[in-house]
């Protein structure tokens, strides 16, 4: 269980956060050791804490009506605030 809270940590290192999320969530799932849970608890709060302060998005959608002379491509921007 150690080996895997170690293993959450390099994946974050590696900016990893989908698998160091999803090792962290596994151990959760599967052990009952509680200062494994406890150090597994704590790593997957500071991930997502510190994941919800560098990425908020917000979308900007661009909603106008084209002319019949021009060709019309959706897109979707991405603004990092």
């Amino acid at each position: 269980g150690k080996s895997f809270v170690i293993l959450a940590r390099n994946y974050v290192v590696e900016e990893d956060v989908f698998q160091a999320i999803h090792t962290l969530d596994q151990l959760l799932l599967n052990l009952e050791d509680q200062s494994i849970l406890k150090a597994a608890k704590s790593l997957k709060a500071e991930i997502m804490a510190n994941e919800n302060s560098l990425t908020e998005l917000s979308l900007d959608l661009d909603l106008t009506t084209p002319s019949d002379d021009t060709i019309q491509i959706d897109s979707l921007k991405l603004i990092e605030k």
